[in-house]
This record gives C-alpha cells, sequence and structure tokens, in this order.
C-alpha cells in the first residue's frame, strides 16, 4: 500500500489530481514530474516533500481501487474455488463488477492501460489469468461442463475489450450504467447458453 503523504493537504491534492490527469493522458512512463508539478502549481521540492517518486505518486492513486478490488477477488474466490459456487449468483456479481469499473473507471484505466513502466504494468495480464481461472472454474463446479481453456481465453478476451471499450467512452454515469448494463446481459446469456449447448452435447 502507498505510504500516506506527508506534507499540507491541499497541496498534496492538488499533486494528486495533476498526477492523475497526467498520467491519464500520458502513461505512466511518459508522464513528467516537471508538468506534473507545473500542473499543480507547485515546485519539485514540494513533490518530493510529500512524495518519494513518481512511482509514489501512481502508487496513492490507484491504491484505493486495488484496495477495492482485492476485496471483490477474494469474495469470488471464496464462494467459487471454496465453496464451489454455492450462494454464488454470477448475474449480481457480474452487475456489480461493471458498477465498480464504472465507479472507479479512473482508477481502473491508470492500471488497465496507463501502467507501462510501474510495478503495475502486468497488472492486465493477472486480472486476465485470474478472471480465466475462475470462469472455467465456475463452468466446471456450477455448469458441470469442462470448457476448451482456448476458449475461455477468447471469452475473457471479449469481456476486457468489452470493459476498456466502455471506460474509454465520454459517457455520463447514467448512460455508462445504461450501456454497462446492457453489456452484462449479452456476456451473461451468451455465457449460459454455451454452457447449455455444451452440456447437451456431452
Amino acid at each position: 500500500m502507498a505510504k500516506e503523504p506527508n506534507h499540507d493537504r491541499s497541496v498534496v491534492n492538488d499533486l494528486l489530481a495533476s498526477a492523475k490527469a497526467h498520467f491519464l493522458k500520458d502513461g505512466y512512463e511518459k508522464a513528467s514530474l516537471r508538468k506534473i508539478c507545473s500542473s499543480a502549481g507547485v515546485t519539485t521540492g514540494a513533490l518530493y516533500f510529500s512524495f518519494a517518486n513518481k512511482e509514489a505518486l501512481f502508487d496513492t492513486l490507484v491504491a484505493p481501487t486495488l484496495e477495492k478490488l482485492d476485496a471483490v477477488l477474494e469474495e469470488v474466490e471464496q464462494k467459487v474455488l471454496k465453496e464451489g459456487g454455492k450462494n454464488f449468483d454470477a448475474n449480481k456479481f457480474n452487475d456489480f463488477i461493471f458498477r465498480f469499473l464504472i465507479d472507479n473507471k479512473d482508477g481502473v484505466r491508470l492500471l488497465m492501460a496507463r501502467a507501462e513502466g510501474s510495478q503495475f504494468e502486468d497488472f492486465a495480464q493477472k486480472i486476465h489469468r485470474h478472471i480465466e481461472s475462475l470462469m472455467a472454474h465456475y463452468a466446471k463446479s456450477v455448469g458441470g461442463v469442462d470448457v476448451d481453456p482456448e476458449l475461455v481465453s477468447i471469452l475473457t478476451d471479449m469481456y476486457f475489450t468489452a470493459v476498456a471499450d466502455l471506460i474509454s467512452r465520454d459517457y455520463d454515469d447514467e448512460e455508462m450504467y445504461a450501456v454497462a448494463e446492457a453489456l452484462r446481459t449479452c456476456m451473461e446469456e451468451g455465457f449460459y447458453a454455451m454452457l447449455r449447448r455444451q452440456k447437451a452435447k456431452g
């Protein structure tokens, strides 16, 4: 977890707001500390009083999203991997995930698409593999189907592509929720239809 900055809160808030804008625009690797400080109206000395380096700035910005995501994944692992899908409502989970992505879209975008050069540059790949594992296990434990790993990988790619496109668009929250609901429905119905077809084939 990122260390709590040690400086006047208004200065820290200005630095974080500026850093988020620059990281979202340029990505971690290309973002300039000089430009971040200039946009925040502070000196580089003020930045180093509060943050050790650019990595500490990035870590502080993504920490809340990481903490929330860890809690979500831990709950899903408990219900899917350890309880075999008992008391797990996949529809509610997918609805929650899309809402989580929308409510935390800046943090998600930083971690999934703007982290190259940081300690989180392989974060998207790790989450991708994690979702693949959960999807395959859920299909087996709840649907009773051994899904081809290649197919699971393709389905996960589709899921991530839809999510990435959703959070990249200039929607207000109401529009984004509406589109997310449509995507969620399509993905769920398609996934369950696939399980039914494969189970029928035996």
